[in-house]
């Protein structure tokens, strides 16, 4: 079977449909206070910059790179254009998320070679993006083999070849083996695939326990026995974080924020929005309470989703009766998000969404959107979102490169920066216009391309 994966899919896009950045670094995330950084290109990567990373950090570390808002609408028209080319190699696909599929091929391992790069050279001549594809007897070793060839490459992990291709890799490489499991099982040593291998079932068994020992060791043979099946979308996506110490609730806020942006970063990936919001608990006394907050219509705009966990969070905290501080000892022992109600059929809130209240201390970013908005302020100029497109009367179809206020601004009033250019033209001309200028509209994105 084969594993496709889009190589920095958002911004790979950006740099499609945005020319001039071609060999730029290109950040895509919340660009507000508490952004986090949703895509890197490879560009930005060489400065350390990476996936759920906060924004400010990227920023520090990339000072020179291009940062947008994200485009769900664009993201989503070059997936759905992904996967049709990859239908027309199987019967069988499952999409896994946005930017990644599995296909159920056959045929001998000398055919597969030609294969994969048929697959990666109809992606790139029908949508301009470069994708990594791994080809392997199971999803594991197929997933490993595309991971192993990012960027922009194929690799064939053949039966022959697949254990020492599994052996040579680190302990992280495999499913499931996160930061807590790797530092238990590099403590003795384990660090590699191979030293995995070498140790009993017992052994691991009682670093990971039952279910975990058993499933690395599997892994760490190759052994996978999951099937290719057509993919029917996640129906949820959460995320959780065990706390060091007992929390009382007036210290939940920061841990509630983090938990919500590594479940947003999840739901980013899976290229879908969310209609409900679960908050739960673990006590003191190991009892789990939760409360669920519904948003009039599935998204994944990070200021609404916030909002509506904030509300979760106090009324789980009014439940479970934690002290605001620490008085009695009482406090949280873990903290869990889950987004559920998963739609792919994201509709953006046209009016912005209001400010929650913080909660126990949590900072609140305002809503971010997906593209321009034009929005009241207080001194009724529009406001533009870096990133977004725009078409002009006269000067035809471009993106938002930065807002300048008043008082940046040399003319003294709002202005907008735009860069005028379209998929394929290298023609890119920018220019300094009045955030109010009557020729100045919000557009749709530009269709998907195929390379001329």
């Amino acid at each position: 079977m084969l594993h496709v994966d889009a190589d920095a899919f958002f911004a790979s896009v950006e740099q499609r449909q945005k020319p001039s950045l071609a060999s730029s670094p290109v950040i895509v995330g919340g660009l507000g206070g508490r952004g986090v950084v949703a895509t890197a290109s490879y560009e930005a990567r060489r400065f350390g910059v990476g996936s759920a990373m906060p924004m400010a950090t990227a920023r520090r570390r990339c000072p020179q790179g291009v940062f947008v808002h994200p485009r769900m609408e664009a993201y989503r028209a070059h997936s759905v254009a992904i996967m049709a080319v990859l239908q027309r190699f199987t019967d069988v696909l499952e999409q896994v998320s946005v930017d990644e599929a599995y296909l159920e091929v056959g045929g001998a391992d000398h055919g597969v070679h030609e294969l994969v790069s048929a697959v990666a050279a109809a992606v790139l001549h029908e949508t301009g993006l470069r994708v990594s594809v791994g080809a392997g007897a199971s999803k594991l070793v197929a997933k490993l083999a595309s991971t192993a060839a990012k960027p922009r490459g194929v690799l064939v992990v053949t039966r022959d070849a697949e254990q020492s291709f599994l052996d040579a890799l680190p302990v992280t490489a495999l499913p499931g083996v996160g930061p807590v499991a790797a530092a238990r099982l590099t403590e003795l040593g384990i660090d590699t695939v191979a030293a995995v291998r070498a140790q009993p079932v017992r052994t691991l068994e009682r670093l990971l326990g039952t279910a975990g020992g058993t499933s690395v060791r599997e892994m760490a043979h190759g052994r996978d026995a999951r099937v290719v099946t057509p993919w029917r979308g996640p129906k949820s996506v959460s995320a959780e974080q065990t706390l060091e110490f007992d929390t009382p609730a007036s210290q939940l806020g920061p841990v509630l924020d983090r938990v919500l942006v590594a479940a947003h970063a999840r739901l980013l990936q899976a290229g879908v929005g969310a209609r409900t919001v679960t908050v739960r608990l673990k006590d003191t006394d190991f009892a789990v309470v939760g409360r669920a907050v519904t948003v009039p219509q599935a998204t994944s705009e990070l200021g609404l989703l916030r909002g509506a966990a904030v509300r979760a969070l106090a009324a789980v905290v009014a439940a479970t009766g934690l002290d605001a501080e620490e008085e009695s000892g009482a406090g949280a022992r873990l903290l869990g998000v889950h987004l559920g109600g998963l739609s792919p059929q994201e509709q953006l809130s046209l009016l912005p969404a209001a400010t929650p209240s913080p909660a126990r201390g949590l900072p609140v970013e305002p809503a971010e959107g997906d593209g321009a908005e034009r929005s009241p302020t207080s001194s009724s100029a529009p406001t533009w979102r870096a990133g977004a497109d725009v078409v002009h009367d006269e000067l035809g179809r471009g993106w938002v490169v930065r807002e300048l206020d008043a008082h940046r601004a040399p003319s003294g009033v709002p202005e907008v920066v735009v860069r005028f250019e379209v998929t394929g033209d290298r023609s890119a001309r920018q220019r300094r216009l009045p955030a109010t200028d009557p020729g100045l509209h919000a557009a749709e994105p530009e269709p998907v391309r195929a390379l001329r």
